[in-house]
């Protein structure tokens, strides 16, 4: 019963002690007669334990001397008074305060444990009402969580994990936590299970709860990655402490939070370094730092770039003195002041100065950093493969332009050669030549003979001849040749094989790759004057996009390939005669050693054949030849060696010869005549078409590849609507580049080069009129 604080009411107490001894007395009396007699002393114990009870010790020792004097001096008969004769009514007495004393002690102690519960009751709802004012107010989430069947701590980790999962639950939390997971109010978040919460397939949360165990239910600062209401990314950082009662985990207190943004920004710093230190170490292009003319900071591409080490970095050896030539003041002052006033420059081109003295050509740019102009990035990207493919496909253009004009030449030789040859055998037929003069046509034949073999090396660099590729096996090429080889160096030469097993087949033509063998083996002899071993070595390789990645300015598709690889132990090839290798009419040899067109023809034929040739050599350590051609899954066809049969012919047959060119027609004409064949004229296609019209006897065609108005090609097709079945003979001393890369003269079609001798002509046509000849 609480105390009343005024002063007046502080007798109340004793007043009621009274009133209690009082109203005992006055049951006492009003019992007797009922009872007969009056009750004993003791009964007025009831009303000093109320007045303990009520008041405490104070009211207790009132109401005890109130009871013990009445009963001294207002008993009345039949027991008037105490008797104190007797030893057992004082002891009576004197127990009975006693007893009053002692209730009175034990009211006093309850009333004080009282008013300390009160009290405590008021601290503590004083302390609820601050700690709900606290975390409603606070930004940080607050909660609890329960376990309603607690977790014993002694099992391992990953099961009492499994346990947490299953069990706990939100028991208490306020709005700010709510709020944190989108929803408006605790009440809808309390009950929510862990894994509503945090997600047992993310390792993060794995980690989070592990790191809560190991630390013994207690965390600081601890992240968690956890989802809200709809399924987004939070992240918290949370204290925690768990409550462990009887060796098991009963509950857990915590705060956390919400450092979404801010742990989403440090994820986009980071990604954003991760890119920046992917692209430094990359390797791809140069990056450093400068700083007052020093370059801080550097990635390797840079120091390779450079050649510089990390040791010459930290030492401080990058300088700008040290680093840029002269010559470039201009265009870096430039540079700076852009980036003065700007932030950043636009990249040009420069040179740096390696470490070794050389110079690299470089595309440099730069920013700043910071306000300060010496705090500076830097980009530098390497020249040097640009330049090299830049050279590469200028020396291509230069060859092209080169073997427009050789395939140009060779055609109008190659018609006049017919002339001079066809002539020259008519001269040497007759009988009644003198001497004298046949010798002079067989001059004529000879040097005409030795100009028609240049023109054909020409038309070989120019890639303008017409080749009859098959699949062709290089160990048979090289061991059929082999002998011939040997036979081509001195006796101070020698030549090595190195053939590889199971060598994949390439599609060429069978002539010349002969011709490369014959010419590379000619330029290894002149190579080695005192002496020497020529090797020739096949090998099956695979070009990696790397291997193309190397040779920027040349486009070569990755894939399986066949090499062939000639080298000798020569005198070797300086740089600059490097450069003009492969360019017609370039030869190191002396005067009338060599005309300059084998490996120009070399050159033609491999490009041709799609394939790719490299030149190796230093002065003093001999060359080498990487020739790389397609490798084909197709069968390679063997060779025959019977000699062919004359075929037989019907005599008197009608050709029609179409050429543009009036020496090489009559020529032509004369030569058909002579060799028994009924011939017409006709000086283009459409005066072709217009003559077959008129003369049905016409039983084949002559007809040259390359003429004004309607060419070859085309006649060919008018002549197979016309006259289905007519045998046409092409001839030419220059195809067009179209026609020997995209395939328009079709393969087994007959066909004879200029120059030609009456007699080869004469075979041809012979074999196409056979009757064993096929008719398509």
């Amino acid at each position: 019963m609480p105390r009343p604080d005024s002063s007046l009411n502080r007798f109340f107490p004793y007043l009621l002690a009274l009133i209690a001894v009082l109203l005992m007395m006055i049951a006492r009396m009003l019992l007797t007669p009922v009872l007969g007699s009056q009750l004993p002393f003791v009964t007025l114990f009831p009303a000093v334990f109320f007045a303990a009870w009520a008041g405490g010790l104070g009211p207790a020792v009132a109401a005890t001397a109130a009871s013990v004097a009445l009963a001294l001096y207002f008993f009345f008969p039949p027991s008037t008074s105490l008797d104190t004769t007797a030893l057992v009514g004082p002891l009576g007495a004197v127990l009975f305060a006693l007893t009053g004393l002692a209730a009175g002690w034990l009211g006093r102690s309850r009333l004080q444990a009282q008013v300390r519960a009160e009290a405590a009751a008021r601290e503590a709802k004083k302390s609820e009402e601050r700690y709900r004012v606290l975390i409603e107010q606070t930004a940080e989430g607050v909660w609890r969580i329960e376990l309603p069947e607690p977790v014993p701590v002694t099992l391992p980790a990953a099961e009492q994990i499994d346990l947490f999962y299953a069990r706990a639950e939100l028991a208490e939390c306020n709005d700010a936590m709510a709020h944190m997971y989108g929803f408006p109010s605790a009440t809808e978040l309390i009950g929510a299970r862990l894994g509503d919460l945090m997600p047992r397939s993310d390792p993060k949360n794995l980690e989070f709860l592990q790191a809560f165990i190991a630390s013994g239910y207690r965390l600081a600062d601890a992240e968690s990655h956890e989802r809200d209401r709809q399924g987004g990314e939070r992240y918290f950082l949370n204290n925690l402490i768990g409550i462990v009662e009887d060796g098991r985990i009963v509950r857990a207190w915590g705060s956390q939070r919400d450092v979404t943004n801010s742990k989403k920004a440090e994820m986009a710093v980071l990604a954003s370094e991760a890119r920046f230190r992917s692209v430094f170490d990359s390797g791809m292009i140069g990056i450093g730092f400068w700083n007052g003319g020093v370059v801080t900071g550097a990635n390797d591409a840079l120091l390779q770039m450079l050649g510089y080490t990390r040791q010459d970095l930290e030492q401080g050896l990058l300088r700008q003195g040290r680093l840029s030539p002269a010559g470039h003041e201009e265009a870096d002052t430039r540079a700076r002041e852009q980036v003065r006033v700007t932030g950043a420059c636009t990249p040009y081109e420069k040179e740096f100065i390696r470490k070794d003295g050389s110079k690299v050509a470089v595309v440099a740019g730069g920013a700043r950093l910071g306000a300060e102009l010496n705090d500076t990035v830097f980009f530098v990207l390497d020249q040097t493969d640009r330049r090299l493919a830049e050279e590469r496909l200028r020396h291509a253009e230069r060859l092209e332009v080169v073997g427009q004009l050789a395939g140009g030449m060779a055609h109008e030789a190659n018609n006049q050669m017919s002339v001079v040859l066809g002539a020259t055998e008519f001269i040497l037929r007759r009988t009644d030549v003198p001497p004298a003069v046949r010798q002079d046509a067989e001059y004529i034949r000879e040097a005409a003979e030795r100009t028609a073999s240049i023109t054909r090396q020409l038309l070989a660099f120019s890639r303008r001849q017409i080749l009859q590729p098959q699949a062709v096996d290089l160990n048979t090429v090289v061991r059929k040749l082999e002998p011939i080889l040997r036979r081509t160096l001195t006796e101070q030469q020698s030549v090595k094989v190195a053939l590889a097993p199971d060598l994949a087949a390439v599609r060429a033509d069978l002539v010349q790759i002969d011709q490369v063998l014959l010419n590379l083996a000619i330029n290894a002899r002149d190579a080695m004057p005192d002496g020497g071993t020529m090797t020739v070595e096949t090998r099956n390789v695979r070009l990696s996009e790397r291997y193309v990645a190397d040779r920027p300015g040349t486009s070569i598709p990755p894939g399986p390939y066949v090499a062939l690889v000639v080298s000798d132990t020569g005198k070797g090839i300086d740089k600059e005669a490097m450069k003009h290798l492969f360019e017609p009419f370039f030869t190191t040899k002396g005067v009338g050693k060599g005309s300059g067109l084998g490996l120009a023809m070399v050159y033609g034929i491999v490009k041709q054949s799609d394939g790719y040739i490299w030149p190796y050599s230093e002065p003093g350590m001999g060359t080498t030849f990487k020739i790389y051609l397609p490798a084909v899954s197709e069968t390679p066809r063997q060779p025959t060696t019977a000699a062919p049969e004359e075929p037989e012919w019907r005599e008197n047959a009608t050709i029609l010869v179409v050429e543009d060119d009036p020496l090489v027609r009559t020529m032509a004409r004369r030569s058909l005549a002579e060799a028994g064949f009924e011939v017409l004229e006709a000086a283009n296609g459409r005066e072709a078409l217009v003559l077959i019209m008129d003369h049905e006897e016409v039983d084949a065609v002559l007809t040259d590849l390359a003429m004004p108005e309607l060419g070859g090609q085309e006649l060919a097709r008018r002549l197979s609507e016309l006259r289905p079945g007519l045998p046409v003979i092409f001839m030419s001393g220059y195809t067009d580049d179209d026609l020997t890369r995209r395939g328009l003269l079709a393969r087994g079609m007959p066909y004879i080069e200029k120059p030609f001798s009456p007699e080869a002509l004469g075979r041809m046509l012979r074999a196409v009129l056979s009757p064993a000849a096929p008719s398509d």
